[in-house]
């Protein structure tokens, strides 16, 4: 298994397709605030990944035994 990076598209022939996966990572920041007779603030962040952990090869190409995980943290304020 390796990682491939393209900046164009690339054919590929039906063996290479044989051999691909994907995975990936996501990371998010949110922050609200707000004034007024009330003081309010609000944070939140989010992180997501995707993962393959095996690649079984079969007759009609393969299989891949994937992992999700994601996280999720808040906090909030007001005065």
């Amino acid at each position: 298994m390796g990682v491939a990076y393209a900046d164009e598209p690339v054919a590929l022939t039906d063996g290479q397709m044989d051999m691909v996966s994907a995975g990936g990572f996501a990371f998010s920041n949110a922050l609200a605030d707000a004034l007024g007779v009330l003081v309010a603030g609000t944070t939140t962040q989010t992180i997501t990944q995707v993962q393959v952990l095996q690649v079984i090869p079969t007759q009609a190409g393969q299989i891949t035994v994937d992992q999700a995980q994601s996280w999720s943290t808040s906090a909030a304020t007001a005065l």
